[in-house]
């Protein structure tokens, strides 16, 4: 039973995945246009670096001292605040709430 909720998991996290890393150049293309992609997914790519670099250390540590609760709730934490940083640069593009940007 567990191995098979193990393999469950596993192929949704990796079509989840890959649907997210092929995305991404086609919604930076989208937003900044096809001419500047090259400089969209470069700093895309150099501001996820941060959290690459530094959030699975945090997170390890936490899980050391705290345990997995603690290690979740951090990462779940900061990809809210990443959500929120993001809502609120398309609200600088447009106020309107459906809107193209």
């Amino acid at each position: 039973m567990r191995s098979a909720f193990t393999s469950i998991c596993c192929v949704l996290f990796g079509l989840t995945g890959g649907v997210f890393n092929g995305f991404q150049p086609v919604v930076i293309a989208e937003i900044v246009g096809v001419k500047r992609i090259q400089e969209g997914v470069g700093v895309v790519y150099f501001m996820a670096l941060f959290g690459y670099l530094a959030g699975t250390p945090i997170a390890g540590s936490l899980h050391i001292h705290y345990g997995w609760t603690a290690a979740i709730q951090f990462t779940g934490a900061m990809t809210m605040a990443s959500a929120m940083g993001v809502l609120g640069t398309r609200f600088l593009l447009n106020k309107r709430l459906l809107a193209k940007v």
